[in-house]
C-alpha cells in the first residue's frame, strides 16, 4: 500500500474546517492528539509525507470521528442507505452478507470505504473485486482474517495489511454487524 498516496488524500481544508467546527484551537486539538502544534499545523498545510497512520488516528480520536471520515471530500454526494446517509458508492454481495461504501470519490488507485459484514458471515475474496494490497480495520467488532491457510485475529481498533493477490475470507465469528474501514490499491472496480 502506497502510504504516501494515502495520506495525500485526506483533504486539507477539511482537517482545518473540522477543528474549526470543534472550536479547537491548534493547540487544544494537537494536545488531545499527542502531537506538536507545528506537527498539526504541517499536517493542515499538507505536508503528510512523515505522517504515521497512528497520529491521523490520534487526530481522528480527537476530534471524536472514525478515521475514515477524515478522507471525505468536499461536495460528495449523500445517498440515503438504511436510513443513513452515506456517501457515493454502495455494493452490496449477492447473498446479502455484507455491504461495502465508499467513502472517497473513486479514482483508479485508490479505493477508501467501509465493509460491513453481517453477524457470522464469511466474505471470500471470490466475491471482491481485485486488488493488489488489503488494508483492514476492525472498527467496530472483532474479526478474522484467513490467507494463505493462517487464521489472523483482528481485535477491534487494530488492522491488518494483506495481498489481494492470494485468496483470502474476511470472518465476522460474533452474533453482531461488524464495520472496517476498508483500503484498496488499487481501487475495487464493482
Amino acid at each position: 500500500m502506497n502510504i504516501k498516496r494515502l495520506k495525500e488524500e485526506i483533504q486539507i481544508s477539511l482537517l482545518r474546517s473540522l477543528r474549526h467546527e470543534r472550536g479547537f484551537s491548534q493547540r487544544k486539538l494537537a494536545a488531545m492528539a499527542r502531537i506538536s502544534r507545528g506537527r498539526l499545523h504541517r499536517l493542515e498545510a499538507g505536508r503528510f509525507e512523515t505522517a504515521t497512520y497512528d497520529e491521523l488516528l490520534r487526530i481522528a480520536e480527537a476530534l471524536e470521528m472514525n478515521v475514515e471520515e477524515l478522507f471525505r471530500a468536499p461536495g460528495s454526494c449523500d445517498v440515503p442507505f438504511n436510513g443513513v446517509a452515506r456517501d457515493l458508492l454502495h455494493y452490496a454481495g449477492k447473498q446479502g452478507t455484507f455491504r461495502i461504501v465508499s467513502l472517497i470519490t473513486p479514482r483508479p488507485e485508490l479505493f477508501v470505504g467501509k465493509l460491513i459484514l453481517n453477524a457470522c458471515q464469511d466474505l471470500s475474496s471470490s466475491e471482491l473485486p481485485a486488488a493488489r494490497t488489503f488494508f483492514l480495520q476492525a472498527l467496530m467488532g472483532n474479526v478474522h482474517i484467513r490467507v494463505d491457510g493462517k487464521q489472523i485475529p483482528i481485535p477491534e481498533g487494530d488492522h491488518f495489511t494483506f495481498s489481494g493477490t492470494a485468496p483470502f475470507m474476511i470472518q465476522n465469528p460474533t452474533i453482531r454487524e461488524h464495520v472496517s474501514l476498508l483500503i484498496t490499491s488499487p481501487a475495487l472496480n464493482f
